[in-house]
C-alpha cells in the first residue's frame, strides 16, 4: 500500500517542492509526452535491481535519441536518487520514478535533443513483496491497441492506450485489463507484464508482441529458470486465457499479482505463491 506522495522532487539536480511550477507551456514533455520513465522500488533501504534499471535507462536514452550530460552515469543516478530519499526522509520503503525527457521547444522536430530528468517518490508500507490477498478480476480491452517494435518496449511518457484501458476497467468494475497489440494478440496489463501458467510451465508475450521490457518480467523469467520451471516467450491470444491454469501480472512496484477470474474462467495462485517466495529470496541474496 502506498503512503502519501513525498513533498520534494529532484528536478535536474535541484531539490524542489512538488507543488512548485516546473514546466513552461511549450514543454515537450507536456506537449508530446517526449520522454520515458523508470519505476524503481526502494526496499529495506536498498534500491532493487539497479543494474537492470540502468541498462533499461541507457536503452531508453538511445531509442529516444536523447543527449544527456556526460555526468549522467549509473553512479550519478543513484546519488541523485539518494539525495531525494534523504530530503524526504523516506529511507526504508518507497516507490521511485525517474523521468527522462527532451528539453527545449520545437514542434515535432525538436529544437535540441538535450535531456532533462526528474525524480519523484512516494512511501510504501511493505518491506517485502507480498501476494495480493484477493485475486484480480480481469478482462481484455479492445478499443485501442499497442504497436509493436522496439519503441513499444520503452516505458514511454505517452501512454494513452494504458490510460484508456485503465479507465475502461474502472468503468467495468475490473481490477485489471489486458491490452492487445495491433494484431489482436495479448501484449500486457495496463501497468504490468502478463504471465500465463499451463501444466506447470510459464508463458509470457515476447518483446516482439509490443509489451514493455519490464525489469520484473526479466527477474521472474530468471527466477523460473533458476528453479527449473520451463518458460516460453511467444504469441498468445484470448483463447490462451481460457486454457490457462493460472494468470499473474508483474511490475517492480507490486511484484506479482495473481488473477482470480477472467470472464467465467477462475484460477488459483498455486505457482504465484511460490514465485513470491522465490522473489523475496532472490532480493535478499
Amino acid at each position: 500500500m502506498s503512503l502519501p506522495t513525498a513533498p520534494h522532487i529532484n528536478f535536474n539536480g535541484e531539490l524542489r517542492k512538488r507543488d512548485e511550477p516546473l514546466f513552461i507551456f511549450d514543454s515537450r514533455l507536456t506537449r508530446f509526452g517526449d520522454g520515458f520513465f523508470e519505476t524503481i522500488r526502494l526496499m529495506n533501504g536498498k534500491l532493487n535491481f539497479m543494474e537492470r534499471h540502468h541498462r533499461r535507462i541507457k536503452h531508453g536514452i538511445q531509442i529516444l535519441q536523447l543527449e544527456p550530460e556526460e555526468s549522467f552515469t549509473s553512479s550519478f543516478i543513484e546519488t541523485e536518487i539518494q539525495r531525494l530519499i534523504e530530503k524526504n526522509e523516506l529511507t526504508k520503503n518507497a516507490r521511485i520514478r525517474l523521468t527522462c525527457f527532451r528539453s527545449g521547444g520545437g514542434l515535432y522536430e525538436p529544437a535540441v535533443n538535450k535531456m532533462g530528468y526528474m525524480i519523484e517518490m512516494s512511501g510504501m508500507e511493505l518491506n517485502e513483496y507480498r501476494l495480493n490477498d484477493h485475486g484480480l478480476v480481469i478482462d481484455v480491452f479492445e478499443d485501442a491497441t499497442k504497436t509493436t517494435g522496439e519503441f513499444a518496449n520503452v516505458k514511454s511518457c505517452n501512454a494513452l492506450v494504458s490510460v484508456l484501458a485503465s479507465n475502461w476497467k474502472k468503468k467495468n468494475d475490473l481490477d485489471e485489463s489486458i491490452v492487445l497489440n495491433a494484431f489482436g494478440r495479448l501484449s500486457e496489463g495496463t501497468n504490468s507484464n502478463l504471465f500465463i501458467v499451463r501444466k506447470n510451465e510459464v508463458f509470457t508475450p515476447s518483446l516482439d508482441e509490443g509489451c514493455v521490457a519490464g525489469v520484473m518480467r526479466d527477474v521472474v523469467l530468471e527466477i523460473c529458470r533458476d528453479h527449473q520451471i520451463r518458460t516460453h516467450e511467444s504469441q498468445f491470444t484470448k483463447g490462451d486465457l481460457i486454457n490457462a491454469d493460472e494468470i499473474f501480472f508483474t511490475n517492480c512496484s507490486m511484484g506479482i499479482r495473481w488473477c482470480a477470474q477472467y470472464r467465467t474462467k477462475k484460477y488459483s495462485p498455486t505457482l504465484s505463491v511460490r514465485l513470491v517466495e522465490y522473489l523475496n529470496d532472490f532480493i535478499s541474496r
